[in-house]
C-alpha cells in the first residue's frame, strides 16, 4: 500500500468553526495525525450547530474528518502540562483564535519554539496577526464586506448581497493548507520551522479580480447577473423564468452562439463586433439572447442547440440536485462518509485535491474526547491519572 504523504506527521489542532478545521482536514486526508484539542463538555462550536442527527451536528462532520479528539481544559495547569508534552512530538500547530489568545496560556509561537524549535506554526484569524484590525472580532461576513466581495455581488440599483457560502473561511482554510505544505517543504530542505500568518480577509481579498482595475482609477461595483468586462458572460432568462448560464466572450464563441441562435449576421453587427463593443451594448446583447431563449417552452431544448454548437452553457442546479447527480458520485465529488450519525454514514463532499500516486482518504470525524485515553496513555499517564483527568474535564 502506498505510504501517505503526511504519514508520521503530528498536527496539534487548536481550531474551531470553519477556517481552521478546513485547513487541518486536508492534512488528515493525506495521512497526518491531527489531534483536535477541544474544550471540556462542549468542544468545537460547530458541535452545537443545527441540523443535528442523533445528537451529532451535520456541520461538524466534514471539516473535522479524520481527526482525533482530545478533551482538555487549557485553563487547568494539568491541561497545559499535557499540551507541553504533546508539543515535544508535534510537527505542525494550527490555531484560529484571536491573535494573542494562546500567548495567555503560554503557547505563542515564541513560547512553542522553545519546546519544538522546528515547528510549523500556522495562525488563522479574521484580520491577521498584526495591524490595526488584528484585535477586532470578526466572522466570514466581515471578510466578505471588507474584501469588496459583497459590494461586487448583486445588482447596481439594489442593495448588495452576501455570498451564499462562507467564502472567506474556506479561502483561508485552503490558504492555510497551502502555506503549511510550503513550510513543510522548506523544513524538509533546511530543518527550519516558521510562523504562518493567514487571515480570512487577506485570503478573500486575493480573490477580488477587480482590484487592479480599481487601482487604475476605474469605478467597479456589482453588475448583477453579468460580468464586469466579458460579454456575453452571465445568466440569461427565457420563458417561465427558466435560465441558462451562457459564456461566449471571445469572437469564436460569439460566432458559434450567433449561428446557434440562427443569426449569423450578428457577427458583423457593429454593436457586437468585439468583446468591448458587446460590453458597451450589453443591453442589446442580453435582449437578443433572451428573445431567442423565450421561443422555447423548455429551456433544455435551447441548451441542446447550444451544446451542438459547442457554446459553453449550463443550467443552474440546486445543492440538493448536486447530491443526487451521478457524475458527482462518479467523480468522487460526493461520497458517503463514515459518521456517528448513522450506520450508513452521511452524504458528504469528497476530496477535490486529486493526486494519482498519493490520493487523499476521508474518514470519520471524532466524537468529543474520543481519543483522550489513547493520547494520555501514549504520554505515560497511568490509568488512574487518566480516569481522574477525564472525569474532571468531561
Amino acid at each position: 500500500m502506498t505510504k501517505k504523504v503526511y504519514e508520521g506527521l503530528r498536527v496539534l489542532d487548536f481550531t474551531a468553526n470553519v477556517a481552521g478545521p478546513i485547513c487541518t482536514g486536508f492534512l488528515a486526508d493525506f495521512g497526518a495525525e491531527v489531534i483536535k484539542v477541544e474544550r471540556p463538555k462542549v468542544g468545537d462550536d460547530l458541535r452545537g450547530y443545527s441540523p443535528q442527527v442523533n445528537g451529532v451536528s451535520v456541520m461538524f462532520e466534514y471539516p473535522n474528518r479524520g481527526k482525533k479528539s482530545l478533551e482538555i481544559d487549557m485553563k487547568d495547569p494539568e491541561g497545559r502540562e499535557i499540551i507541553t508534552k504533546l508539543l515535544e512530538t508535534t510537527d505542525v500547530l494550527v490555531e484560529n483564535f484571536r491573535p494573542g489568545t494562546l500567548k495567555k496560556f503560554g503557547f505563542s509561537y515564541d513560547d512553542v519554539i522553545k519546546i519544538k524549535p522546528d515547528i510549523v506554526y500556522c495562525a488563522i484569524s479574521s484580520f491577521g496577526a498584526e495591524g490595526e484590525l488584528s484585535q477586532l472580532p470578526g466572522f466570514d461576513l466581515s471578510a466578505q464586506a471588507l474584501s469588496g466581495f459583497i459590494d461586487m455581488t448583486g445588482f447596481p440599483d439594489q442593495a448588495p448581497i452576501k455570498g451564499g457560502f462562507v467564502l472567506g473561511d474556506y479561502a483561508a482554510g485552503n490558504a492555510g493548507y497551502a502555506a503549511i505544505a510550503t513550510a513543510l517543504y522548506h523544513r524538509e530542505r533546511t530543518g527550519e520551522g516558521q510562523f504562518i500568518d493567514i487571515s480570512t480577509l487577506d485570503s478573500l481579498l486575493a480573490q477580488n479580480g477587480q482590484l487592479e482595475v480599481a487601482g487604475m482609477g476605474y469605478e467597479v461595483t456589482r453588475t448583477g447577473n453579468h460580468h464586469a468586462s466579458l460579454c456575453p458572460f452571465g445568466i440569461y432568462t427565457g420563458k417561465n423564468n427558466q435560465s441558462l448560464i451562457i459564456t461566449a466572450p471571445n469572437q469564436g464563441l460569439w460566432k458559434k452562439l450567433s449561428e446557434a441562435m440562427g443569426h449569423p449576421e450578428y457577427v458583423d453587427d457593429e454593436r457586437f463586433v468585439s468583446m468591448v463593443s458587446r460590453r458597451e451594448n450589453i443591453d442589446d446583447v442580453t435582449n437578443v439572447i433572451e428573445t431567442w431563449l423565450s421561443t422555447f417552452e423548455n429551456i433544455d431544448d435551447a441548451k441542446d442547440i447550444l451544446m451542438e454548437h459547442n457554446v459553453p452553457c449550463t443550467k443552474i442546479v440546486s445543492t440538493y440536485e448536486i447530491t443526487q447527480t451521478k457524475t458527482n458520485w462518479d467523480r468522487g465529488n460526493i461520497i458517503r462518509l463514515e459518521s456517528d450519525m448513522s450506520e450508513d454514514g452521511i452524504i458528504s463532499r469528497g476530496p477535490h485535491l486529486r493526486l494519482t500516486k498519493t490520493p487523499p482518504v476521508l474518514s470519520k470525524a471524532p466524537s468529543l474526547g474520543e481519543h483522550s485515553v489513547e493520547l494520555l496513555t501514549e504520554l505515560g499517564y497511568s490509568s488512574d491519572e487518566i480516569s481522574r483527568l477525564t472525569e474532571k474535564w468531561s
